[in-house]
């Protein structure tokens, strides 16, 4: 859950904010607006599965901890061979970001069923739970987005100019603001990870141990 506080409004946040990034980090020379465009797409198609490979890590660890090392590699095989089946429908249509899809979907299969086969053969999960705080995070994470999207908007008119410099300035302090929109909604959504990370970070720990 904890990851999942940071993790999601990240995966937001590069939505919203895809063209900006990868026009500041890589639009000079050769590589145009429409690379922009393109390159944008792939970063979206990525960070679909963001909090997908994020989990992973988790679970796995949990596997490995019961002396299960069978069952993820299991997993990791079916998850590599959908990736390549994905990867043949998507990348016609989609090109170069049908290839970012297709991971982001087989990482995603594969969470939920390392999720799924954890939870009835080694511990069962507090379900509903973790249902919850998903839910609560993402609908924080969506109104960050929609306060990050009419931030750079806006601030369009207060930094005009085409410059390198300006671009950060309107990026990073877009990025500042939504984050402080993220943590100042989270308690009144009652999510209860904003406490568990900054105690997580300040005592390398949770509450309670």
């Amino acid at each position: 859950r904890s990851v999942f506080w940071i993790i999601i409004p990240s995966t937001v946040g590069l939505i919203v904010l895809s063209r900006p990034i990868m026009r500041l980090l890589f639009e000079r020379g050769e590589f145009d607006h429409a690379s922009t465009v393109r390159t944008a797409w792939v970063l979206v198609c990525y960070s679909i599965g963001l909090f997908a490979f994020s989990g992973q890590k988790i679970i796995t660890t949990g596997f490995y901890a019961a002396q299960d090392t069978r069952t993820p590699v299991r997993i990791g095989v079916f998850a590599l061979v959908s990736n390549i089946v994905l990867n043949l429908i998507l990348m016609g249509p989609m090109r170069e970001a049908g290839l970012a899809m297709a991971t982001s979907l087989a990482g995603i299969l594969q969470f939920l069923l390392l999720m799924f086969i954890y939870h009835r053969r080694i511990a069962a999960m507090d379900v509903r739970h973790l249902a919850v705080s998903f839910v609560k995070i993402t609908a924080a994470s969506l109104l960050m987005g929609g306060v990050c999207y009419i931030v750079y908007r806006v601030s369009g008119r207060f930094f005009s100019g085409d410059t390198t410099g300006i671009l950060a300035i309107r990026v990073l302090g877009t990025i500042l603001i939504s984050m402080l929109v993220y943590c100042f909604s989270s308690p009144l959504l009652r999510i209860r990870e904003l406490r568990e990370v900054f105690f997580w970070v300040t005592h390398r720990g949770v509450p309670g141990e």
